[in-house]
C-alpha cells in the first residue's frame, strides 16, 4: 500500500515560518518568510493517511483526498494533519466577507492534486513577507469559533466593518 506518512517538500517549507496567529484564540499560524507571488505553491499539507471514519472525533485537521488520488491511496481517503510538523497544517481561516464587505484577508486556496502530497496551498494573490497565510476551509467546515465575541471583534476591526447592529460572514 501507499506510504502512510506524508512529509511536505522542504523546498516549500522554507518560504514560511510558524508563529502565533494574529487571530485571537487561533493558536499558531503560518506566515510568509519572503514574498510569494500569486499562483505559486506556498506549501504542501503533510500528515498521515487515514481511512474514513463514520463520526471522527476531531475533524479540524482532516482533509479529504481528491477522487483522482484514491486509486493510489486506497484504503485511505483522508489526510490527517494532526501532529504533522508541516507549516500548511497551521494555515488559519479568514472570512471572505463580513456584512457583505470583502475582507481581502484570504491569500491562499487549498488545492487538490492527483499525486502525493495530494493537498497543496496556492497563493491567490501576491503575499508579502510577514503576512499571515489565510484561507477558506470550504462550506462543510464547522465554523463555530466565528461566533466567539473576540473573533467577531477581530474580523470586524480588521475588515473595518461596523458590526454593532449586524454580523454575518461568508467563507
Amino acid at each position: 500500500g501507499p506510504h502512510r506518512v506524508l512529509r511536505p517538500d522542504a523546498r516549500y517549507e522554507h518560504q514560511t515560518v510558524i508563529r502565533p496567529s494574529r487571530i485571537p484564540g487561533a493558536g499558531l499560524g503560518a506566515f510568509a518568510r519572503k514574498r510569494i507571488p500569486q499562483g505559486a505553491v506556498i506549501g504542501e499539507y503533510g500528515g498521515v493517511l487515514r481511512k474514513a471514519h463514520p463520526r471522527p472525533k476531531n475533524t479540524a485537521y482532516l482533509m479529504e483526498l481528491p477522487v483522482c488520488a484514491l486509486g493510489k491511496t486506497r484504503p485511505y481517503t483522508l489526510l490527517d494533519g494532526r501532529g504533522a510538523k508541516a507549516h500548511m497544517t497551521r494555515v488559519n481561516f479568514a472570512p471572505k466577507t463580513v456584512n457583505g464587505k470583502p475582507t481581502h484577508l484570504q491569500n491562499a486556496r487549498i488545492g487538490a492534486v492527483c499525486f502525493s502530497p495530494y493537498i497543496i496551498f496556492v497563493a491567490t494573490r501576491d503575499i508579502q513577507a510577514g503576512e499571515e497565510i489565510l484561507t477558506s476551509y470550504g462550506k462543510d467546515y464547522d465554523y463555530r469559533f466565528m461566533r466567539l465575541p473576540v473573533v467577531r471583534r477581530h474580523f470586524c476591526r480588521v475588515a473595518k466593518v461596523d458590526c454593532s447592529k449586524r454580523y454575518d460572514w461568508r467563507w
